[in-house]
């Protein structure tokens, strides 16, 4: 999901600082890579400082790097920890990309994460079944889930009833329900933090919605993914306990995503 060496935007090595300036205004970029004439290898950077209108030039430091293997959600965590923005992608002892906050709003770290939630939503659809009569989910669908649903049968195609509901709906089921306490939650208020997963979920389906704003989005971000996995895997132990399915990797292809990953 990182931007790659081929199609990063550089400056030659012995370019003006102006030069540098120019590009960051033009593609609006915080940092923008030095590359050596002869090599092509990434030797420094510019970066743009606080201070408005202010730019340096940097040499490559370690603290700077991470390594290209790096699943996406370990990338957030090291910009939290490390409080940066970005990070210069490395191969062995090679720069070959660049990752930034803005990258995680782009198709590769989307579709990784709009996996994960149908993963989600398949898990509890199959708990849900197990746990609720088929009346009780009926009566769960409305407005023009209802009418989506009268309208599949008249031409024919069954889906099952919990087929036409949303993640916001089987939340509230699970809620409802008492599935909650199955799933080793002690209290009402505990669950309905998984309430922000519908949100995740709307800003990883509908592409003229951010995942990320800002730098100050990392953390909420973070704090959804871990939601997002720790729902995941409880239904996924009761399922199993319950119904020796395969273990999660092997019952459906576990999109991890990584700096490497197209």
């Amino acid at each position: 999901m990182a931007i790659r060496r081929e199609s990063l935007v550089s400056v030659p090595r012995k370019s003006a600082k102006q030069d540098a300036e120019s590009l960051m205004a033009k593609h609006d970029f915080d940092v923008v890579p030095v590359c050596d004439d002869s090599s092509d290898l990434i030797i420094n950077f510019w970066k743009r400082e606080p201070d408005p209108g202010k730019i340096i030039r940097k040499a490559i430091r370690i603290e700077d790097l991470i390594l290209a293997s790096t699943p996406a959600d370990h990338v957030l965590e090291h910009m939290l920890k490390r409080q940066r923005k970005f990070f210069f992608v490395r191969t062995h002892m090679k720069v070959t990309g660049l990752v930034t906050v803005s990258d995680f709003n782009d198709n590769p770290f989307r579709i990784s994460l709009f996996s994960r939630v149908a993963i989600l939503e398949t898990l509890l659809c199959k708990l849900i079944e197990k746990r609720l009569a088929t009346e009780q989910i009926v009566q769960r669908i409305k407005g023009r889930q209802l009418n989506f649903m009268h309208a599949d049968k008249a031409k024919g195609f069954n889906h099952t009833p919990i087929h036409y509901l949303y993640l916001s709906d089987l939340l509230s089921l699970c809620l409802e329900k008492g599935i909650h306490r199955e799933l080793g939650f002690a209290s009402r208020s505990s669950f309905e933090k998984m309430n922000s997963l519908n949100d995740l979920r709307n800003q990883a389906a509908h592409t003229n919605r951010s995942i990320l704003h800002d730098y100050v989005d990392v953390q909420q971000l973070t704090d959804r993914l871990f939601k997002l996995d720790d729902l995941s895997f409880r239904v996924r132990a009761v399922l199993h306990h319950e119904c020796d399915i395969p273990l999660f990797e092997e019952a459906v292809k576990f999109p991890t995503g990584s700096l490497a990953s197209e």
